[in-house]
């Protein structure tokens, strides 16, 4: 007679101790790891935001939590920036122009490049251990 532990087969695959879920675990906190160590640094503050978290069942998330990881990570395109109140310049730093304080009622902004850190970091943790 053939029986079907259904019991072993959910803790199996649908739970954080199961063997799925503890390759899970393994690949997200890989990626979380990686990504400290891939996000580009000014600071430091976007990279140690880094966190990485069970939401249930096997699934978990990475994120960084900075207001502007999600601008660093996808880029963004040319876009004008005004001030928040008319009439008062924009007032910042500028040391490639040899501006301090730089004051411009309106900036050109070029855009910047997309830095997929997570991304890259999410490939390396698969990488590492989906390999044998």
């Amino acid at each position: 007679m053939f029986v079907v532990d259904v019991a072993g087969w959910h803790h199996a695959f649908e739970s954080q101790t199961g063997i799925v879920g503890q390759h899970i675990t393994k690949i997200a906190t890989g990626t979380m790891i990686a990504g400290r160590v891939l996000a580009p640094k000014l600071t430091g503050k976007m990279a140690m935001s880094i966190l990485a978290w069970p939401t249930g069942g096997t699934e978990w998330q990475v994120q960084a939590n900075t207001d502007y990881s999600l601008f660093v990570h996808e880029g963004t395109k040319a876009h004008i920036i005004r001030p928040k109140r008319p009439g008062y310049p924009l007032k910042f730093n500028w040391p490639k122009a040899g501006l301090f304080p730089a004051r411009f009622m309106v900036v050109k902004h070029p855009g910047t490049k997309a830095q997929p850190f997570l991304l890259d970091a999410l490939k390396k943790a698969m990488a590492q251990y989906t390999s044998r």
